[in-house]
């Protein structure tokens, strides 16, 4: 779809509730880095996945008793935000920042 930004949506699985939603952007970094257990400093089976994510914030919905609502003072600017996400294994790891990479924009 040309002119659609890409977007990284995370969801539950069981509720589908979404927990993430955060536009991809040009110059957008992702670093991977096997988890180690602290105790024996072996590395764990999982691995992690680090970017830096602008997410996406709605608007609260207007009150009720039909006054101004709090909304006026809403402020979207964006706010970056650190995110490390966990992930089952090395390969999905390395699998989600092939797809991001292939998503950022132009």
């Amino acid at each position: 779809m040309p002119g659609a930004k890409a977007q990284l949506v995370l969801r539950t699985e069981t509720l589908g509730k979404v927990l993430l939603n955060a536009s991809l952007y040009k110059g957008m970094a992702t670093q991977i880095r096997q988890a180690e257990n602290k105790k024996t400093g072996e590395k764990a089976k999982t691995a992690e996945v680090m970017m830096t994510l602008f997410p996406l914030r709605e608007k609260p919905p207007p009150a009720q008793d039909g006054e101004a609502s709090k909304s006026a003072d809403f402020d979207d600017t964006p706010v970056a935000q650190l995110t490390l996400l966990k992930v089952g294994s090395l390969q999905l790891a390395n699998e989600l920042k092939e797809a991001i990479a292939n998503n950022l924009p132009a």
